[in-house]
């Protein structure tokens, strides 16, 4: 798919991860300063967010598609949630209606090949199709990339 570029985004409080997926894979992560009030770590975190975004934007092209991993699951963490709406609207306010939140059990499902992968299957997993580094972070946000481009159709289609 020549000239199409699908993105996938790790959340983290901080630390994030994108990573590209197009003709080549490329990732990029970036890491705030520790912060004892929240409002500031968030903050930080949309600056940090847009900076990696727009450096990966001169590496890879305009994405045709990013997807921003969900932290809800059956152990709620607010300031993680809080985390992915911040990073959620920073790349809506870049890329806008190209930009979805997906559940990690579906990207696993779309590249582990089941929703209950653990990180060293999700390591390999990336691995083995090619990722080069040693970051799980970053190595989910691979998987979260070639999940985008698996599921693009069918993100255009939900709200």
């Amino acid at each position: 798919m020549s000239g199409r570029t699908y993105w996938g985004v790790d959340v983290g409080l901080r630390r994030i991860s994108i990573a590209s997926k197009g003709d080549e894979l490329h990732v990029v992560s970036a890491a705030t300063t520790p912060k004892t009030k929240i409002g500031q770590a968030l903050v930080d975190l949309a600056f940090e967010t847009r900076a990696a975004a727009d450096e990966l934007l001169v590496i890879s092209g305009v994405p045709t598609a990013v997807v921003v991993e969900s932290p809800f699951g059956r152990f709620p963490n607010p300031s993680l949630q809080y985390a992915a709406g911040v990073i959620l609207e920073t790349l809506a306010r870049m890329f806008g209606e190209a930009v979805h939140a997906l559940p990690s059990t579906q990207w696993k499902i779309a590249t582990v090949g089941k929703g209950n992968a653990k990180k060293p299957e999700v390591m390999e997993w990336a691995k083995a199709n090619g990722y080069t580094g040693e970051s799980q972070d970053e190595a989910d946000a691979v998987c979260i990339a070639i999940a985008t481009e698996r599921l693009t159709e069918v993100l255009s289609e939900t709200p």
